[in-house]
């Protein structure tokens, strides 16, 4: 309880006022040289308390030997940095989280959350003119006791599976009801891009999909707006987009990852399981969507582990260097932009559940009329995409949520028979090895070129056009695939094979381990 009256105090405002232009460290540290010369005459409470008004909340003075100290009151001096800084440590992340004023952003290196403790006292103290009349004993208690209490580990739970940020607020996925950021909502992340759930048939962007899809454009919006949700175990896919080189495809897709930012993410499965797979892996798990504009045309078998762990929600391992080994479940959903070699799968269960096709099949842009194409051109600029962005992904979600509840994408007939073409396709190769290759006397036998250029007419007969038979690259894969062994290094093969073993009596790369091809059949 003050000991000053109100005419007092209110004669303290009136000569604050005066000085307000001053900083406030000058004015106090001026009134306490003016209270420090009055303490033979007044009353020492008195002027104390006066002194306590130009000082902040958490500073106590004392008077010894006719001098006035300070003294820090602890439990005040807590609540000035807690207005401060925002910070949460965790048993799940002791690197504990800083709240930026719009989402909690997670620290990156041991000491980080300790050195921002203790900066802000530093910079709290200097501010007041403290910091440099505190010996280092005196300070390292305050430090200490602000470590006790603002990093005591927190049972909270980040990133709420409903909630997701985007740069004007925050939405709610089941109530599809946006608001303001809060501190409460514990998310970890911002989104650079605003959200709308006004637009009915998804703008601009929405229409540019559906010029290069036709009704498939439903499809790719379900799957687009489906990134947005943090579980991905409700709809297991993985999804190619197909079409002629040079119709937009690209432009498309580098529109949709601008809604991601750095949660964004166009590794592909190569890069996944190749000699530094533990980088990208790492990469990958904190990535919303991972969209890329050119599919591998060869996956090998830890690729493919992959891609079934991935599109199954299944856990992966991340070794990233110099960080501690962890496992996660892969939110990423992929969206591949492909042309005409496609890469080459099984025709199992697993991939007729897990794989997408869609037809691109728009015509390039180079093709069109020069009035058509200089108005295309206009009307789809990348800039002008990018500013639609906002109500293409809140009709996406909403065309994301109905397919959740179904559980499964908007499928037309003619892309399910269009995935059913490509997997059989790997069936094709299974029956030109049952009818073309045969056992040989010798162990070298015929070249996989040799063998290619069998495969090729053989897929003719089969129907295929030239442009749709897989490249020769994928064709050796597929080889592999199937416990086909191929030699490393020259070799040539024996005269008694000669009816179905290529240039047997010269050395050449790359020949089947006991295998011959009759290309009479």
């Amino acid at each position: 309880m003050s000991i000053l009256n109100d005419e007092e105090l209110k004669d303290i405002e009136k000569k604050a006022q005066t000085v307000k232009e001053q900083p406030k460290e000058i004015v106090y540290w001026n009134k306490r040289k003016e209270v420090e010369s009055r303490l033979d005459d007044d009353d020492v409470a008195k002027l104390l308390d006066e002194l306590s008004t130009f000082a902040p909340k958490w500073l106590k003075h004392v008077v010894f030997k006719k001098r006035i100290h300070h003294i820090i009151d602890y439990p005040k001096f807590l609540k000035c940095i807690e207005e401060r800084i925002s910070v949460i440590v965790t048993d799940k992340n002791p690197l504990g989280y800083h709240y930026t004023g719009e989402y909690w952003q997670s620290y990156t290196k041991a000491n980080q959350v300790t050195q921002a403790v203790r900066n802000e006292v530093i910079f709290e103290l200097s501010e007041w003119l403290i910091y440099d009349k505190m010996s280092n004993g005196d300070l390292s208690k305050l430090y200490s006791y602000m470590y006790a209490y603002m990093l005591e580990p927190q049972n909270i739970i980040f990133d709420k599976n409903e909630l997701v940020s985007f740069s004007n607020g925050t939405l709610d996925l089941e109530t599809l009801v946006q608001h303001p950021f809060k501190k409460d909502d514990y998310l970890t992340s911002k989104l650079p891009v605003n959200v709308s759930l006004n637009s009915p048939n998804g703008g601009l962007v929405a229409e540019y999909a559906r010029h290069l899809l036709g009704d498939e454009e439903k499809t790719l919006s379900e799957w687009f707006g489906y990134m947005f949700f943090k579980d991905a175990s409700n709809i297991n896919a993985i999804m190619f987009m197909q079409g002629v080189g040079g119709n937009g495809k690209s432009t498309l897709l580098k529109t949709l990852l601008e809604s991601f930012g750095n949660f964004g993410s166009s590794i592909s499965f190569k890069q996944l399981s190749g000699k530094d797979s533990d980088r990208y892996v790492n990469q990958l798990s904190t990535a919303y969507a991972n969209i890329l504009t050119e599919s591998d045309t060869q996956i090998n078998n830890d690729g493919m582990t992959l891609i079934k762990k991935i599109s199954s929600g299944d856990p992966i391992t991340a070794n990233p260097k110099g960080k501690e080994t962890f496992t996660y479940t892969p939110r990423a959903k992929f969206l591949i932009s492909v042309n005409y070699h496609l890469p080459v799968f099984e025709d199992s269960k697993e991939y007729q559940r897990r794989l997408v096709l869609l037809s691109a099949d728009a015509k390039p842009i180079e093709s069109m009329a020069e009035d058509e194409r200089k108005a295309f051109l206009n009307k789809f600029d990348k800039d002008k995409l990018k500013e639609a962005l906002p109500e293409y992904i809140g009709y996406a979600i909403k065309l994301a949520k109905q397919a959740i509840a179904r559980k499964q994408l908007t499928l037309l007939p003619s892309t399910k028979t269009r995935i059913a073409d490509w997997l059989k396709s790997d069936d094709y190769i299974s029956q030109f090895i049952d009818e073309y290759l045969v056992e040989i006397v010798g162990t070298n036998g015929a070249t996989v070129k040799y063998v290619y250029d069998q495969f090729k007419p053989f897929m003719t007969e089969q129907g295929f056009d030239e442009m749709d038979i897989i490249s020769f690259k994928q064709f050796r894969n597929a080889l592999l695939s199937k416990g086909i062994i191929i030699a490393t290094f020259p070799t040539r093969g024996i005269e008694k094979d000669k009816e179905v073993v290529n240039d047997f009596d010269e050395n050449k790369k790359s020949r089947l381990r006991g295998k011959g091809v009759n290309k009479h059949r």
